[in-house]
């Protein structure tokens, strides 16, 4: 309950801290309200061109007059290279066993019949909260999920677009103390010698593509390989 989001590569999370304030017109003083969170769910995927976002409202603490049948109800709007194809955020009431909720789908909108194409955008949740006591609804307040980033860069499948969650960066793990202990050995001597891809920079590994490359890594890595069991009179793999 930070109000902050955290993301992995095809799904993020956020809640945020909420309040509505119920105003007497006459004197100016607050005279109940509602204490809620507003929890958010972005999801996307890698073979998909569309996202999804979740809304939901959580009460926590409700207090004074005013506040008895309240309703909540919404809208969503996407920026970017990106538009919303569905959005589902009917008035509903809102209270201790009652949580409003919202399903919003993106699509994006970059150029899919062209190769190497991409772009980002941000979907935008509104909300406004309404009560028969009330003169009218509240201000529309917002929460935007995090940024998404879809293309169809992958090579040899230029028809083939994902999104992607932007800030999030893939992790492979290994433990020195885990299941495959030469592996994270390994892992650790390439990082310190200063080879892409140690946590924590932004000297991040990379997707090799290019077939030619390819052979050559392998070649050289089998060399390397037979070149150690003939020293250390092993076997090679």
């Amino acid at each position: 309950m930070d109000s902050t989001w955290y993301v992995e590569r095809f799904r993020g999370c956020g809640i945020y801290r909420a309040d509505l304030t119920v105003v007497d017109v006459r004197t100016g003083r607050p005279v109940g309200g509602i204490n809620y969170l507003v929890v958010g769910h972005s999801f996307s995927e890698r073979t998909s061109r569309k996202w999804a976002y979740q809304v939901r409202l959580v009460e926590t603490k409700r207090w004074g007059s005013g506040v008895s049948g309240t309703r909540a109800y919404g809208s969503a709007a996407c920026t970017g290279k990106c538009k919303v194809t569905k959005k589902d955020f009917p008035s509903q009431a809102i209270s201790a066993s009652a949580e409003p909720y919202g399903q919003f789908y993106m699509d994006t909108t970059i150029n899919t019949a062209s190769s190497k194409q991409r772009g980002t955008g941000r979907s935008i949740a509104s909300r406004r909260l309404t009560n028969p006591a009330w003169p009218g609804p509240t201000n529309t307040t917002k929460l935007s999920s995090i940024e998404v980033r879809c293309d169809n860069a992958m090579p040899g499948t230029t028809r083939q677009v994902g999104c992607v969650s932007l800030r999030a960066v893939p992790v492979l793990s290994y433990k020195l103390n885990g299941p495959w202990p030469e592996v994270a050995d390994h892992i650790r001597d390439a990082q310190a010698s200063g080879l892409p891809g140690k946590y924590g920079t932004t000297d991040y590994l990379t997707r090799m593509t290019d077939r030619r490359k390819i052979n050559q890594n392998r070649r050289k890595a089998s060399q390397c390989c037979c070149q150690a069991a003939a020293v250390t009179g092993g076997a090679a793999w």
